[in-house]
């Protein structure tokens, strides 16, 4: 068993990408990667605290942004519901589908409260760019 750094961009041809950025999560990093495709952006930031500015100029107006918020109040190594948001205007998303989300979050009572455009994300969501 051989791990291998993911390198920040991976072009597989064709006009598919593979970005990837390191993202902070406590005492450790995650990898955040952003997919692109004919000018479509879909950026997947799950298990962090922040977003550095790498991840943020990588995820600007993203077509889909999946965004880790964990529950309502402060966690010390996830963003908030309110930190996920925060960062899904400031990124200008077209969509905001919040993840990693706990048995805090109500879905049909949270999804009411959110934004335009942004939505709480659940098992086998499934969604077109």
């Amino acid at each position: 068993f051989k791990l291998h750094n993911l390198p920040p961009l991976t072009d597989l041809g064709n006009g598919v990408k593979i970005h990837s950025t390191i993202l902070p999560h406590d005492t450790v990093k995650t990898l955040g990667l952003l997919f692109e495709e004919d000018g479509k952006k879909i950026a997947y930031y799950c298990d962090c605290k922040s977003l550095p500015d790498e991840a943020q100029r990588l995820a600007y107006k993203a077509d889909v942004l999946v965004i880790d918020g964990l529950r309502p109040g402060y966690h010390h190594s996830h963003m908030s519901i309110y930190e996920a948001v925060e960062y899904g205007k400031l990124l200008e998303a077209k969509k905001v589908y919040l993840t990693h989300t706990t048995c805090q979050i109500d879905y049909d009572t949270w999804q009411k409260k959110l934004p335009e455009n942004f939505f709480i994300a659940y098992d086998g969501l499934t969604f077109e760019v």
